[in-house]
């Protein structure tokens, strides 16, 4: 079971590296909840939260007003069976909840924070406040 648990949180590590890489810092404008996560509307590009599985999310950046219909380098599954989520907007932050994770949006800057349900940080880009 532990060994599962590692495998999970060096996953998230990856997505969340490859994102620390390629995002620049970026206000939210706004947002929209979709069936499988939320699309951010960035005032330099837009960034998309897709919940794949109750403790895998994908992140993907782009600095253009659209995604290309490109396939991920990363993830391959096509994750049909999307776990129930809920998203709650408060002052500064976005907060997307699974029954395994939070992954919560910093809308100043578009950086991303990962917890536990009880709050402690699995991990934490360099921008979030």
């Amino acid at each position: 079971m532990k060994l599962s648990a590692l495998k999970s949180k060096l996953l998230m590590c990856a997505f969340a590296l490859v994102i620390a890489i390629v995002t620049v810092q970026a206000k939210v404008v706004s947002f929209t909840k979709e069936k499988d996560g939320i699309t951010c509307i960035l005032d330099k590009g837009l960034m998309r939260v897709k919940i794949c599985m109750d403790n895998v999310v994908e992140v993907k950046y782009t600095s253009l007003p659209i995604f290309l219909d490109k396939p991920s380098l990363v993830v391959i599954n096509e994750w049909k069976d999307i776990p129930g989520f809920t998203v709650i907007e408060s002052s500064g932050e976005i907060v997307i909840t699974i029954t395994k994770l939070k992954v919560i949006v910093n809308k100043l800057n578009n950086s991303i924070k990962y917890t536990d349900l009880s709050g402690n940080i699995i991990l934490s880009e360099d921008g979030f406040q």
